[in-house]
């Protein structure tokens, strides 16, 4: 059973089936929760902003600029959100990190290790 507090908004900005085979794996791995629907559309950007009470984890798929512009949008309406974006057809995400202070990107790393 999840965890308070480890729940994901899943996010596909354009139709895609790399957002749905992620769905998918969050519920199996069973320790996620998903913020239903999942995965949502770029409508659940606004939900987000708007209600300061949800604080997932969201991770968004799109393409690279729309990615970029949305995830910059979100950040500026919810500076406390971590944003993790993974394009479509590249090798890369990346990960937005409200505050970042020294103090919490040297835990984000020793997490990551």
């Amino acid at each position: 059973m999840p965890r308070p507090g480890k729940i994901i908004a899943l996010i596909q900005l354009r139709p895609d089936l790399l957002a749905g085979a992620i769905a998918q794996v969050i519920r199996e791995a069973g320790d996620f929760s998903l913020l239903e629907p999942a995965p949502a559309g770029a409508e659940m950007l606004d939900r987000l902003a708007d209600d300061q009470s949800l604080k997932p984890l969201v991770v968004m798929v799109g393409q690279r600029p729309q990615l970029e512009e949305r995830a910059q949008t979100l950040a500026h309406a919810r500076p406390d959100l971590v944003v993790v974006g993974i394009p479509i057809q590249e090798a890369r995400s990346s990960v937005s990190i409200p505050n970042p202070t020294l103090s919490r990107l040297i835990g984000l790393l020793r997490w990551l290790s």
